[in-house]
């Protein structure tokens, strides 16, 4: 966990990005390697990028309870 948060912060964005898209496709339930690039994408105004892996995030999200 702290690896990924430390690779997010990589003055190479470049670098990190390729690291955390490589582990996502081998674990692509990873919840802190998808926030990391979702991190990156932001930063880097990649949308589209982080407008899949927001989706990807919400399909991992526990469902929302019902009406109270």
């Amino acid at each position: 966990p702290r690896a990924l948060r430390a690779l997010a912060r990589l003055s190479d964005d470049e670098e990190a990005e390729a690291s955390l898209e490589r582990l996502c496709a081998i674990v692509p339930d990873d919840e802190e390697a998808l926030a990391g690039l979702a991190t990156l994408y932001e930063r880097r105004g990649r949308w589209r990028e982080l407008l899949r892996v927001l989706e990807r995030q919400a399909a991992l999200a526990p469902s929302a309870p019902g009406p109270l």
